[in-house]
């Protein structure tokens, strides 16, 4: 027979291994970052240094690829083409199947990925939170000028009785 202590050991072992199999982003969340970060690209607040055909080129090299200057255009225009294709998908001005909006968003994700890693975004943009922080805020706001008003009132009562 098993103690308390055991079962309760067994119970959050299960549990932890549960939670290992889940993704730490969900769905959501990962929809939440792409759009932001699409507003941010669209609107200019934030500027992708793409690599150009030169750094192209040379990294072609240093992996043992020939190619030449003109193959390293087409591949800088290719990257730039399908990531505005995608963009386009997510925006919703290119019409897209639900499978291929998901796909869509699943690569601007690793482009956010990729670009955050090769340091090539400039500017920020806003955490996916920030809407809800903006509510609270708004919340907060309307307590404080509730309780402002109350006491504008109460000062007021106080000044007509005397």
């Amino acid at each position: 027979m098993q103690s308390d202590n055991e079962k309760n050991k067994e119970e959050n072992m299960a549990s932890s291994t549960e939670q290992l199999g889940k993704a730490l982003l969900s769905e959501r969340e990962i929809c939440a970052i792409v759009r932001d970060f699409i507003t941010a690209y669209i609107s200019g607040q934030i500027k992708i240094n793409w690599a150009d055909a030169d750094f192209i080129l040379l990294q072609q090299r240093k992996r043992g690829y020939t190619i030449d200057y003109d193959q390293a255009v087409k591949m800088e225009l290719d990257a730039k083409n399908a990531f505005n294709e995608n963009v386009a998908i997510c925006a919703g001005t290119k019409k897209a199947t639900p499978e291929e909006l998901q796909k869509a968003i699943g690569i601007i994700f690793e482009h956010i990925m990729i670009f955050r890693h090769g340091k090539r975004i400039e500017g920020v943009f806003t955490d996916y939170n920030i809407e809800q922080r903006i509510s609270r805020l708004e919340e907060g706001m309307e307590k404080i000028n509730n309780l402002v008003q109350e006491i504008v009132e109460w000062i007021y009562e106080g000044v007509t009785e005397q």
